[in-house]
């Protein structure tokens, strides 16, 4: 089990191994000099550029990963959490992915030598755009998992808008059983996005792969991984890695969790709000909720969505790049997309806030 994502005896040369808290990890890349790089003990660096492949590709596909030599069996909990980010390589600091149908961050994939067949992987986090995705796949005890096969389902989760740069800390629950013990369950930066129950996998073992792979496309591409752990047995009850949120306290990012009324809230610093309404109301571009803010300035920041903020209590300033005015109850602002801003509160009792985002689904998002 890896417990403390510290990497030891790191090689970029592929076919080569080292070593993630213990775990023994196979390099899976081109082996160009930006392929696979390590800026920390904790943190892993890979890089594509189109036509990049590991030594058993052919002409498909785009990849940089590496492979845990350790093989899961079925039936086995598992949990898996670390941080990720997804380098700019556009203009202005954007996310550029044309890839046609895939950009695979992390995979749960099938060991396909026990049955002789090829299969897509049981989980894998995927990029569509500038979006995260989560999807899993199964058969019933005795269906065949081989591509194209009528026996195979697909199960497909939505997760956050992306903004490059900035780290997600992905926590993954699961047992990969299709006879009637599996699970999976997701989480970003502490926000449930999967809860589900039900068949996972084929029934075989699976192993954790990681990196970049995905469906060829011109642009070059690279992606942060820091402080991976996976762990099995009892130890994946509520494993919650390292340096990420937690649903009980924040180390670094959010802490997250419902109230008696079935919203959401969250804490980011000393800031706090709560979801009212949000894709989980049917709500799927516009989110709506409250917020306190306390006797605080924020550091100048700006938003890939569209914000309207109604002051309901309390005294304060806000902060563009030529403008400063005062706040009061019943003022309503506009802040257009990426328009850069800072909130400050002078009240001793804070500011209270109701506030509406579009589109989007995460207040906290910001760079």
């Amino acid at each position: 089990m890896a417990t403390t994502g510290t990497i030891t005896s790191f090689s970029t040369a592929p076919k080569n191994r080292f070593d993630i808290g213990g775990d023994s990890y196979e390099v899976q890349t081109a082996g160009e000099s930006y392929s696979l790089t390590n800026p920390d003990s904790n943190t892993l660096r890979f890089e594509v550029h189109s036509g990049d492949r590991a030594w058993y590709d052919s002409s498909y596909p785009d990849r940089s990963e590496i492979e845990d030599d350790n093989r899961v069996a079925a039936g086995t909990p598992i949990a898996i959490d670390y941080q990720v980010k997804l380098e700019p390589n556009g203009p202005n600091n954007t996310f550029v992915n044309t890839t046609s149908s895939y950009f695979i961050l992390g995979q749960m994939h099938n060991d396909d030598s026990v049955r002789g067949v090829s299969t897509s992987p049981p989980f894998y986090v995927n990029m569509v755009g500038d979006k995260m995705e989560f999807d899993a796949l199964y058969t019933q005890p005795g269906g065949n998992p081989s591509n194209g096969s009528s026996d195979l389902k697909h199960l497909t989760w939505t997760g956050p808008t992306i903004v490059p740069g900035q780290y997600y800390d992905i926590n993954v629950q699961a047992n990969f059983s299709n006879t009637g013990a599996g699970y999976l369950k997701v989480s970003v930066n502490g926000q449930e996005v999967v809860n589900y129950k039900g068949p996972l996998g084929f029934g075989d073992p699976t192993y954790w792969e990681y990196g970049i792979y995905r469906s060829p496309a011109s642009e070059s591409a690279a992606v942060d991984y820091r402080n991976m752990t996976l762990v099995t047995g009892s130890a994946a009850n509520g494993w919650q890695g390292v340096g990420g949120t937690t649903s009980s306290g924040s180390t670094s990012g959010s802490t997250t969790g419902s109230s008696s009324s079935g919203t959401t809230s969250m804490r980011v610093g000393e800031r706090f709000y709560q979801l009212l309404i949000n894709r989980e109301h049917g709500s799927d571009v516009m989110t709506q909720f409250i917020g306190n803010i306390p006797e605080s300035k924020a550091e100048p920041h700006r938003h890939l969505y569209e914000e309207v903020l109604v002051v309901l209590k309390g005294d304060g300033v806000v902060w563009t790049e030529s403008v400063k005015t005062p706040i009061g109850p019943g003022d309503v602002l506009f802040l257009p997309r990426k328009q850069i801003h800072s909130v400050q509160c002078v009240s001793a009792g804070g500011l209270d806030l109701v506030g509406v985002i579009y589109p989007g689904n995460n207040p906290s998002i910001n760079y």
